[in-house]
Protein backbone atom coordinates (compact mmCIF):
# COMPACT_ATOMS: atom_id res chain seq x y z
CA UNK A 1 0.00 0.00 0.00
CA UNK A 2 0.82 3.38 -0.57
CA UNK A 3 2.21 6.01 1.46
CA UNK A 4 1.02 8.60 -0.79
CA UNK A 5 -2.28 9.71 1.07
CA UNK A 6 -3.08 11.79 -2.00
CA UNK A 7 -3.38 8.64 -4.30
CA UNK A 8 -5.53 7.17 -1.51
CA UNK A 9 -8.05 10.07 -1.15
CA UNK A 10 -7.67 10.48 -4.86
CA UNK A 11 -9.08 7.11 -5.92
CA UNK A 12 -11.83 7.26 -2.81
CA UNK A 13 -12.69 10.30 -5.48
CA UNK A 14 -13.16 8.46 -8.51
CA UNK A 15 -14.90 5.61 -6.72
CA UNK A 16 -18.06 8.09 -6.15
CA UNK A 17 -17.40 9.60 -9.68
CA UNK A 18 -18.19 5.91 -11.07
CA UNK A 19 -21.10 5.37 -8.61
CA UNK A 20 -22.24 8.57 -10.10
CA UNK A 21 -21.66 8.21 -13.50
CA UNK A 22 -23.18 4.95 -14.08
CA UNK A 23 -26.20 6.49 -12.17
CA UNK A 24 -25.87 9.14 -15.39
CA UNK A 25 -25.25 6.37 -17.27
CA UNK A 26 -28.62 4.06 -16.34
CA UNK A 27 -31.05 7.27 -16.65
CA UNK A 28 -29.43 8.03 -20.01
CA UNK A 29 -30.82 4.31 -20.95
CA UNK A 30 -33.97 4.50 -19.67
CA UNK A 31 -34.96 7.42 -21.91
CA UNK A 32 -34.17 5.70 -25.27
CA UNK A 33 -32.06 8.69 -26.89
CA UNK A 34 -29.47 11.24 -25.28
CA UNK A 35 -31.14 13.83 -26.37
CA UNK A 36 -33.76 13.44 -24.37
CA UNK A 37 -31.18 13.98 -20.98
CA UNK A 38 -29.35 16.41 -22.81
CA UNK A 39 -27.55 17.05 -19.25
CA UNK A 40 -26.77 14.21 -18.12
CA UNK A 41 -25.02 13.19 -21.56
CA UNK A 42 -22.71 16.09 -21.31
CA UNK A 43 -21.65 14.79 -17.69
CA UNK A 44 -21.39 11.44 -19.18
CA UNK A 45 -19.05 12.64 -22.09
CA UNK A 46 -16.87 14.74 -20.15
CA UNK A 47 -16.77 12.47 -17.09
CA UNK A 48 -16.48 8.88 -18.65
CA UNK A 49 -13.36 8.84 -20.13
CA UNK A 50 -11.58 9.61 -16.50
CA UNK A 51 -12.52 6.46 -15.38
CA UNK A 52 -9.23 5.21 -16.89
CA UNK A 53 -6.80 7.99 -14.25
CA UNK A 54 -8.02 4.79 -11.67
CA UNK A 55 -5.06 2.76 -12.91
CA UNK A 56 -2.44 5.78 -12.86
CA UNK A 57 -3.62 5.31 -9.17
CA UNK A 58 -3.68 1.77 -8.35
CA UNK A 59 0.39 2.05 -10.28
CA UNK A 60 0.82 5.11 -7.34
CA UNK A 61 0.13 2.38 -5.03
CA UNK A 62 2.33 -0.40 -6.47
CA UNK A 63 5.62 1.10 -6.88
CA UNK A 64 7.33 -2.13 -5.36
CA UNK A 65 5.22 -4.53 -7.41
CA UNK A 66 8.50 -5.67 -9.11
CA UNK A 67 10.04 -6.88 -5.78
CA UNK A 68 7.36 -8.94 -5.37
CA UNK A 69 7.34 -12.72 -5.89
CA UNK A 70 5.34 -14.21 -9.08
CA UNK A 71 2.80 -16.25 -6.87
CA UNK A 72 1.90 -13.77 -5.18
CA UNK A 73 1.21 -11.40 -7.98
CA UNK A 74 -0.99 -14.00 -9.86
CA UNK A 75 -2.86 -14.69 -6.79
CA UNK A 76 -3.80 -10.94 -6.88
CA UNK A 77 -4.27 -11.06 -10.69
CA UNK A 78 -6.34 -14.54 -9.83
CA UNK A 79 -8.90 -12.79 -7.16
CA UNK A 80 -9.52 -9.56 -9.53
CA UNK A 81 -10.84 -12.28 -11.96
CA UNK A 82 -12.87 -14.01 -9.63
CA UNK A 83 -14.52 -10.49 -8.80
CA UNK A 84 -15.14 -10.14 -12.73
CA UNK A 85 -16.95 -13.08 -12.44
CA UNK A 86 -19.17 -12.19 -9.36
CA UNK A 87 -19.91 -9.17 -10.61
CA UNK A 88 -21.03 -10.29 -14.23
CA UNK A 89 -22.83 -12.65 -12.02
CA UNK A 90 -24.77 -10.58 -9.57
CA UNK A 91 -25.46 -8.26 -13.01
CA UNK A 92 -26.60 -11.06 -14.67
CA UNK A 93 -28.97 -12.34 -12.03
CA UNK A 94 -30.84 -8.74 -11.46
CA UNK A 95 -31.14 -7.98 -15.14
CA UNK A 96 -31.03 -9.99 -17.76
CA UNK A 97 -32.40 -13.48 -15.77
CA UNK A 98 -35.10 -11.70 -14.30
CA UNK A 99 -36.14 -9.58 -16.84
CA UNK A 100 -35.42 -11.08 -20.03
CA UNK A 101 -35.17 -14.59 -19.17
CA UNK A 102 -33.45 -16.58 -22.08
CA UNK A 103 -35.89 -19.61 -23.10
CA UNK A 104 -34.44 -22.57 -21.53
CA UNK A 105 -31.43 -23.93 -19.42
CA UNK A 106 -29.06 -24.17 -21.89
CA UNK A 107 -29.79 -20.28 -23.45
CA UNK A 108 -29.30 -19.78 -19.80
CA UNK A 109 -25.87 -21.26 -19.33
CA UNK A 110 -24.79 -20.20 -22.47
CA UNK A 111 -25.84 -16.18 -22.26
CA UNK A 112 -24.17 -16.37 -18.43
CA UNK A 113 -20.86 -18.62 -19.13
CA UNK A 114 -20.08 -17.15 -22.85
CA UNK A 115 -18.74 -13.64 -21.65
CA UNK A 116 -16.90 -15.65 -18.49
CA UNK A 117 -15.32 -17.75 -21.59
CA UNK A 118 -14.64 -14.76 -23.73
CA UNK A 119 -13.75 -12.31 -21.27
CA UNK A 120 -16.06 -9.84 -22.60
CA UNK A 121 -19.50 -8.35 -23.20
CA UNK A 122 -20.72 -8.80 -19.33
CA UNK A 123 -23.70 -8.11 -17.64
CA UNK A 124 -22.53 -5.10 -15.75
CA UNK A 125 -20.54 -1.78 -16.11
CA UNK A 126 -17.71 -2.57 -13.67
CA UNK A 127 -16.27 -6.18 -14.51
CA UNK A 128 -14.09 -5.17 -17.51
CA UNK A 129 -12.14 -2.76 -15.26
CA UNK A 130 -11.40 -6.39 -12.61
CA UNK A 131 -10.07 -7.98 -15.27
CA UNK A 132 -8.31 -5.25 -17.57
CA UNK A 133 -6.68 -4.20 -13.99
CA UNK A 134 -6.17 -8.22 -13.39
CA UNK A 135 -3.97 -8.31 -16.25
CA UNK A 136 -1.92 -4.82 -16.67
CA UNK A 137 -0.98 -5.46 -13.17
CA UNK A 138 0.28 -9.01 -14.60
CA UNK A 139 2.03 -7.06 -17.72
CA UNK A 140 3.52 -4.09 -15.51
CA UNK A 141 4.75 -6.88 -13.22
CA UNK A 142 7.00 -8.42 -15.94
CA UNK A 143 8.10 -4.97 -17.66
CA UNK A 144 9.37 -3.96 -13.93
CA UNK A 145 11.33 -7.73 -13.70
CA UNK A 146 13.15 -6.89 -16.95
CA UNK A 147 12.91 -7.72 -21.02
CA UNK A 148 13.60 -11.22 -20.11
CA UNK A 149 10.23 -11.47 -18.54
CA UNK A 150 7.99 -8.60 -20.46
CA UNK A 151 9.02 -9.85 -23.67
CA UNK A 152 7.77 -13.37 -24.04
CA UNK A 153 4.30 -12.24 -22.08
CA UNK A 154 3.42 -9.89 -24.31
CA UNK A 155 3.95 -12.26 -27.36
CA UNK A 156 2.24 -14.81 -25.41
CA UNK A 157 -0.37 -12.54 -24.72
CA UNK A 158 -0.60 -11.51 -28.47
CA UNK A 159 -0.42 -15.15 -29.93
CA UNK A 160 -3.62 -15.82 -27.48
CA UNK A 161 -5.24 -13.11 -28.73
CA UNK A 162 -4.65 -13.71 -32.45
CA UNK A 163 -5.48 -17.44 -32.22
CA UNK A 164 -8.74 -16.35 -30.10
CA UNK A 165 -9.61 -14.27 -33.09
CA UNK A 166 -8.94 -16.90 -35.52
CA UNK A 167 -11.28 -19.24 -33.58
CA UNK A 168 -13.97 -16.67 -34.35
CA UNK A 169 -13.56 -15.07 -30.65
CA UNK A 170 -15.12 -11.29 -29.83
CA UNK A 171 -13.17 -8.68 -31.37
CA UNK A 172 -12.36 -7.47 -28.39
CA UNK A 173 -12.13 -10.53 -26.63
CA UNK A 174 -9.61 -10.98 -23.10
CA UNK A 175 -10.80 -6.81 -22.76
CA UNK A 176 -7.31 -6.52 -24.91
CA UNK A 177 -8.20 -3.07 -26.54
CA UNK A 178 -8.37 -2.06 -22.91
CA UNK A 179 -4.54 -3.31 -21.63
CA UNK A 180 -2.03 -0.75 -23.88
CA UNK A 181 -3.54 2.83 -22.19
CA UNK A 182 -4.37 0.80 -18.68
CA UNK A 183 -1.04 -0.73 -18.91
CA UNK A 184 0.61 2.29 -19.86
CA UNK A 185 -1.18 4.40 -17.28
CA UNK A 186 -0.43 1.82 -14.24
CA UNK A 187 3.09 1.82 -15.16
CA UNK A 188 3.23 6.00 -15.04
CA UNK A 189 1.64 5.88 -11.57
CA UNK A 190 4.38 3.73 -10.45
CA UNK A 191 6.94 6.34 -11.01
CA UNK A 192 5.49 9.18 -9.46
CA UNK A 193 6.73 10.36 -6.81
CA UNK A 194 5.74 10.70 -3.40
CA UNK A 195 7.35 13.97 -2.62
CA UNK A 196 5.82 15.88 -5.62
CA UNK A 197 3.35 17.91 -5.12
CA UNK A 198 1.52 20.11 -7.98
CA UNK A 199 1.75 23.57 -7.68
CA UNK A 200 -1.75 25.69 -7.68
CA UNK A 201 -1.76 27.26 -10.89
CA UNK A 202 -0.87 23.68 -12.71
CA UNK A 203 -3.53 21.94 -10.77
CA UNK A 204 -6.22 24.72 -11.08
CA UNK A 205 -5.11 24.87 -15.01
CA UNK A 206 -5.96 21.21 -15.62
CA UNK A 207 -9.09 20.96 -14.65
CA UNK A 208 -10.63 23.27 -17.37
CA UNK A 209 -8.28 21.75 -20.02
CA UNK A 210 -8.69 18.36 -19.74
CA UNK A 211 -12.80 19.26 -19.73
CA UNK A 212 -11.87 21.18 -22.96
CA UNK A 213 -10.14 18.00 -24.24
CA UNK A 214 -12.62 15.75 -23.46
CA UNK A 215 -15.09 17.75 -25.09
CA UNK A 216 -13.40 18.27 -28.47
CA UNK A 217 -11.47 14.92 -28.63
CA UNK A 218 -12.66 12.50 -31.64
CA UNK A 219 -11.40 10.75 -34.30
CA UNK A 220 -9.68 12.79 -36.22
CA UNK A 221 -9.21 15.95 -34.53
CA UNK A 222 -5.78 16.37 -35.21
CA UNK A 223 -6.21 16.14 -39.04
CA UNK A 224 -9.61 18.64 -39.05
CA UNK A 225 -9.17 20.46 -36.06
CA UNK A 226 -11.25 21.61 -33.19
CA UNK A 227 -15.09 21.69 -33.29
CA UNK A 228 -17.90 22.97 -31.35
CA UNK A 229 -20.16 20.67 -32.35
CA UNK A 230 -18.81 18.11 -34.69
CA UNK A 231 -19.19 14.32 -33.93
CA UNK A 232 -21.06 15.44 -29.89
CA UNK A 233 -22.58 11.98 -29.36
CA UNK A 234 -18.45 10.11 -29.27
CA UNK A 235 -17.49 9.35 -26.19
CA UNK A 236 -13.21 9.21 -25.80
CA UNK A 237 -12.55 5.43 -24.06
CA UNK A 238 -9.23 3.98 -22.63
CA UNK A 239 -9.75 1.44 -25.60
CA UNK A 240 -7.66 1.08 -29.37
CA UNK A 241 -10.02 2.25 -31.85
CA UNK A 242 -11.19 4.63 -29.27
CA UNK A 243 -9.39 6.82 -28.10
CA UNK A 244 -10.50 9.40 -30.69
CA UNK A 245 -7.20 10.30 -31.10
CA UNK A 246 -4.52 8.94 -29.13
CA UNK A 247 -2.24 11.37 -28.38
CA UNK A 248 -4.77 13.85 -27.34
CA UNK A 249 -6.25 11.08 -24.95
CA UNK A 250 -3.40 10.59 -23.12
CA UNK A 251 -2.72 14.21 -22.59
CA UNK A 252 -6.67 14.47 -21.57
CA UNK A 253 -5.68 11.91 -19.02
CA UNK A 254 -2.72 12.86 -17.73
CA UNK A 255 -4.33 16.54 -17.39
CA UNK A 256 -7.38 15.17 -15.11
CA UNK A 257 -4.55 13.01 -13.13
CA UNK A 258 -2.73 15.94 -12.13
CA UNK A 259 -5.93 18.21 -11.48
CA UNK A 260 -7.26 15.27 -9.18
CA UNK A 261 -4.06 14.95 -7.04
CA UNK A 262 -3.98 18.57 -6.62
CA UNK A 263 -7.52 18.27 -5.48
CA UNK A 264 -6.59 15.49 -3.18
CA UNK A 265 -3.66 17.79 -1.20
CA UNK A 266 -5.63 20.64 -1.03
CA UNK A 267 -7.89 18.67 1.20
CA UNK A 268 -5.41 16.64 2.79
Amino acid sequence: MTLDIRAEKARGYVLIAILYLHLLVTYVLTRGDPANAPIAFVQIKLLAPHVSVFFFLTGMGARGLGRRGLPSVLLQSLRLLLLAALSHGIGYWIGPFLHDPPAGLRATARAFLTPLATGTGYATFVAWFFEVFALSRLIAYTFERGWRWFVPTVAFLSLILWAGQRAGMPDNWLEWRNLPACTLFFLIGMRIPREWHVPHWLGALCLPVTLAIAWFNRPGVLSDGPCLACNIPFVSQPMVGQYGSAPIFFLQEFSFLIFLLWASQLLA
